[in-house]
């Protein structure tokens, strides 16, 4: 049963996983375009699609996971199905969290290392 209480929950859970999305997408473009300075197997000079090819694959599990969780606390009569939706809902937003956080600190840490070893060998 959709009360109002639900309706404006999945309105809000929707509002933030489409911001959470939005940054990753964004973090993922900005990653492929940054070098990497890092004394690697082999260092990239060149902007690559992979970092945003993998941040919109998250994006689509992410979306795909959370429209899984909100059809189930909208279409289920069992209170057992709604407990899933919600599971999966609460875990999409949580995990697309972890991710928008985990490419913000490996932006940070590709640029910290672009100052830190401009005009140095490994650079």
């Amino acid at each position: 049963m959709i009360t109002l209480i639900t309706t404006l929950g999945i309105f809000f859970a929707l509002v933030i996983m489409v911001i959470l999305s939005v940054a990753i997408l964004q973090f993922g473009t900005l990653i492929s375009m940054t070098e990497d300075k890092q004394d690697r197997i082999g260092k990239r000079t060149d902007p690559t699609d992979a970092p945003q090819r993998h941040a919109r694959y998250f994006v689509i599990f992410f979306m795909t996971t959370f429209l899984i969780g909100v059809t189930l606390v909208i279409t289920s009569d069992y209170i057992r199905w709604v407990i899933i939706g919600t599971v999966l809902i609460f875990s999409s937003l949580l995990f697309s969290g972890i991710m928008l956080m985990w490419s913000m600190k490996i932006f940070t840490e590709m640029k910290k290392n672009e100052r830190d070893l401009k005009g140095s060998w490994v650079a």
